[in-house]
């Protein structure tokens, strides 16, 4: 049986796959020269300044493309685009509002950030410097817009262009015997970049589509029309904030506790065991618009099929990188990084099987949010990094790096019952409607 909206789904997601495999690659030749040649300390330091600035960005950041990609869904199903010139409208003031709101607050957090790890006024300056890369960071709108209109080849060359423009400067620095700073700026300068690439092909795309003069738009009747629209977004921000202290506030943990040496060993650890999720992340860019259009025409059926489809695939997958990085990580590790980083083989295969995991039930979250019940993500993600931040402090003690591995292995098992236990319960609740799976 034929089912267009899931080969539609795989057809987005080998776009959004080989775009993210080639930038993936140079990204992880980029990281592999600059540990190798700053050393784990250094590195290490480095790292914790971009993750300081990436959590307070997506702690500030209200994510506005997860609002329109569900209610602009809707208004393009109905025809409505004054509908969504008003959705695009408030996007985008929301985008420049977090942004420099964003900025602000990184600025002035970098001073307990230096404290805590002990640095001096040369690094705080750093940081304050690097968290400029916030004010750039306008691609909220622009991501929606060009997901609603499945544009998913503009992400691959974004991601690719970016990459090689990192690999390029960081092999020249290389060959040119650079320091910590000139690693620093190319670094900071390749995220801006990164940030900037989507606004232009955004702009093309409502062109395209004759979608012009949103600001005149009045953002009451946004609010009128789209009563949710406000709690969704919160939701989704806290949501967001949450899972990306989860994410990436171990490393600034670590660097606390274990010192800069140990970050830097724990991230060529999580960046290795990253690639899983990597590889599979297009799955969750393409499938959010597919399951939030199916969900919007009652086609509760075909939602469910996708969802499971696309997580059995995911899972699949993982299974395979896990056992490659079983197989074959100390080699990798051995000719990318260097023999420094050895230490770290352990750490990366138990990290691997969170990522396992997370790939598995990576369908889970576009499905809530596709639903409406963006709350249940939020007390998911909420319980789940509750249970990892109180085990993480002990299991370092207990067991150094590793254990922060063992920690979110735990909190991926507490997140995927939570998720699976709700959505299947709201599943429940909706009628088959007969003839569903043969609907184009």
């Amino acid at each position: 049986m034929k089912d267009s909206v899931f080969n539609r789904l795989l057809k987005n997601s080998a776009i959004l796959l080989s775009g993210n495999i080639v930038a993936t690659v140079l990204s992880f030749i980029s990281f592999t020269i600059v540990a190798r040649v700053l050393g784990a300390e250094q590195f290490g330091i480095l790292i914790i300044i971009q993750t300081y600035t990436r959590i307070v960005d997506r702690l500030i950041n209200f994510q506005s493309w997860q609002a329109l990609i569900k209610y602009g869904a809707e208004a393009l199903e109905h025809k409505n685009l004054d509908k969504l010139k008003g959705l695009l409208k408030f996007g985008v003031l929301l985008d420049l509002t977090t942004a420099i709101l964003g900025t602000i607050i990184a600025i002035i957090g970098s001073f307990y950030l230096s404290q805590w790890q002990g640095w001096d006024i040369h690094l705080t300056k750093l940081t304050w410097i690097y968290c400029l890369a916030i004010l750039f960071n306008l691609t909220g709108t622009p991501t929606a817009i060009l997901r609603l209109f499945d544009h998913f080849k503009i992400f691959s060359i974004q991601e690719i262009l970016a990459a090689t423009v990192r690999l390029v400067l960081i092999i020249f620095a290389a060959l040119t015997n650079a320091k910590f700073f000139t690693y620093f700026v190319i670094w900071l300068c390749t995220d801006i970049l990164a940030y900037l690439l989507l606004i232009p092909f955004a702009l093309i795309e409502l062109r395209k589509n004759n979608i012009k003069h949103m600001f005149k738009q009045p953002l009451g009747k946004v609010f009128k029309e789209h009563k949710g629209i406000l709690g969704f977004v919160c939701s989704a921000n806290l949501s967001t904030a949450i899972r990306v202290l989860s994410r990436e506030f171990d490393i600034i943990i670590i660097g606390g506790i274990l010192g800069g040496a140990m970050a830097g060993l724990f991230k060529v650890a999580k960046q290795f065991a990253n690639l899983l999720i990597r590889i599979t992340d297009p799955l969750f860019y393409a499938i959010y618009p597919e399951l939030a259009k199916l969900w919007a025409n009652s086609q509760f059926q075909r939602f469910k099929k996708v969802t499971f489809r696309t997580g059995l695939s995911a899972g699949g997958c993982g299974i395979i990188l896990w056992f490659i990085f079983l197989i074959f990580g100390k080699q990798i590790l051995y000719y990318t990084v260097g023999s420094q980083y050895l230490s770290a083989y352990f750490t990366m295969i138990i990290y691997a099987i969170a990522m396992v995991i997370a790939v598995a039930v990576s369908p889970l979250s576009p499905a809530i949010f596709a639903t409406g019940k963006h709350k249940i993500f939020l007390y998911a993600i909420s319980i789940a990094t509750a249970v990892y931040f109180c085990c993480l402090p002990s299991f370092l003690i207990t067991f150094k790096i590793t254990g922060a591995a063992y920690a979110y292995i735990i909190f991926y098992i507490v997140y995927s019952t939570i998720m699976m236990y709700f959505l299947n319960k709201i599943l429940l609740e909706k009628p088959v409607i007969t003839g569903q799976l043969n609907s184009p």
